[in-house]
C-alpha cells in the first residue's frame, strides 16, 4: 500500500475503490517488473520485441513512487482537462514524496455499474500516471490511446512502446485481469 492515501470528499466506497486499486497495484506492479524478463506472451503484445531494461526500470520507478509517496486524492473535484480515453485518474502535482490526484466525476457511474471492470480501469489510470510521474525515460506518445494503437505501436516501434505510458498501463491491467480475485474494486 502507497506509504499514505488520504482523501477530501467522496464516498466511502469510492475510498475504498482508491486503495484497492493501490493495494492491488502493489503486488501487480513489481510482478510486472519480474515477468517483463520472461518476454514472449502479453510483454510481446504490449512492447513487440522491445527490451526488457526500460519496462524493468519503469516498474521499479512506479513500485518505489507507490510504496514511498503519499497521496492525497481530492474527491470534491473532477480534472478540468481532457484525459486519455481511457483515462480516469489525474495526478495534479507530485514530487518524490507526495502526488495530489483527482478522479473523473464520470468515473463512477461505470464503478457502480460494473465495479470489476471499472477497477481494472482505475488501477490502470493510477498506474499510467504513476509511470509518468515516477519514471523518467517515460512518456505519452501522440494517438497512442487504445490497445489497438497500444499493439500497433508496440509492432512498428517496440523502442518506443517500451517507453509509452499506454503500454506499461496495459501490460499491468493484462496482468491484474488474468489474476484470480479478488480484483481491485471489489469482485
Amino acid at each position: 500500500m502507497a506509504s499514505y492515501i488520504t482523501f477530501t470528499g467522496g464516498t466511502a466506497q469510492q475510498q475504498q475503490a482508491i486503495r484497492d486499486a493501490h493495494d492491488a497495484l502493489t503486488v501487480i506492479v513489481p510482478e510486472a517488473r519480474d515477468l517483463a524478463a520472461q518476454r514472449g506472451g502479453p510483454f510481446s503484445v504490449w512492447f513487440g520485441t522491445g527490451s526488457e531494461a526500460p519496462v524493468r526500470a519503469a516498474y521499479d520507478a512506479v513500485a518505489t513512487g507507490l510504496a514511498g509517496a503519499s497521496f492525497w486524492y481530492d474527491l470534491t473535484d473532477s480534472p478540468t482537462i481532457l484525459l486519455v480515453p481511457a483515462g480516469c485518474v489525474l495526478f495534479l502535482d507530485y514530487e518524490s514524496n507526495g502526488v495530489t490526484a483527482q478522479v473523473w466525476e464520470g468515473f463512477w457511474t461505470n464503478y457502480y455499474l460494473d465495479r470489476r471492470r471499472a477497477g481494472l480501469w482505475l488501477a490502470g489510470s493510477i498506474v499510467h500516471e504513476a509511470v509518468l510521474a515516477f519514471a523518467s525515460e517515460v512518456m505519452d506518445y501522440w494517438q497512442v490511446d487504445s490497445v489497438d494503437s497500444a499493439s500497433a505501436l508496440a509492432a512498428s516501434s517496440p523502442t518506443a512502446a517500451v517507453r509509452c505510458a499506454v503500454n506499461l498501463e496495459g501490460y499491468v491491467v493484462d496482468l491484474l485481469d488474468h489474476q484470480p480475485t479478488p480484483h481491485p474494486g471489489g469482485g
